[in-house]
């Protein structure tokens, strides 16, 4: 009977899917990936931008106390050497901003790569190659000639297993987890 269902479902109702659903499926994929993928690149982008603005300030900070000790002096020697003190720690703060818009830049590409990298990935997924296959009571879907299968816990030695119930794998496992 199964089988009889199978074929039915094969033949009639996969090309439909093919042809009418998974084009929507697709769409609706790929936006809820560039979604994610554009949520986790814009909070990466305020954590970037907070460290900057605070490592720019924190300098902007030491210049303004060396320019500050630099008119305190009593010698134009003294004086001269705090203003220097201030030059590299303006230059300090320069840097971070440099710094930050070249990985804004990195950051904007990586973010335009993960988008059509993720489209361009499911467009060419041919989903009318994939079909079910059937051996015994076991259900699979193939189209790409390899089906990732777990072994049976029988069939792990128990000195390989993760240790969860078993036991460490080795020392440095051990190590590992305490």
């Amino acid at each position: 009977m199964f089988a009889t269902l199978y074929k039915w479902l094969m033949e009639s109702v996969w090309p439909w899917v093919v042809k009418h659903v998974w084009p929507e499926i697709r769409k609706r994929v790929i936006d809820i990936i560039t979604k994610i993928v554009k949520e986790f690149f814009d909070e990466f982008d305020e954590w970037r931008e907070m460290r900057q603005k605070a490592g720019s300030a924190h300098a902007e900070e030491k210049a303004a106390r060396a320019d500050d000790m630099a008119k305190r002096c009593a010698t134009e020697e003294e004086a001269e050497k705090y203003r220097a003190i201030a030059n590299v720690w303006r230059e300090v703060a320069d840097n971070f901003r440099k710094e930050n818009e070249k990985l804004k830049a990195k950051v904007n590409e990586l973010l335009d790569l993960a988008k059509s990298t993720a489209a361009r990935d499911l467009e060419a997924l041919d989903v009318g190659a994939i079909v079910l296959e059937t051996k015994g009571d076991l259900l699979s879907l193939s189209g790409s000639g390899q089906r990732p299968a777990l072994p049976a816990p029988e069939a792990v030695p128990s000195n390989e297993r993760d240790g969860c119930l078993n036991g460490p794998k080795n020392a440095e496992h051990e190590r590992a987890i305490s």
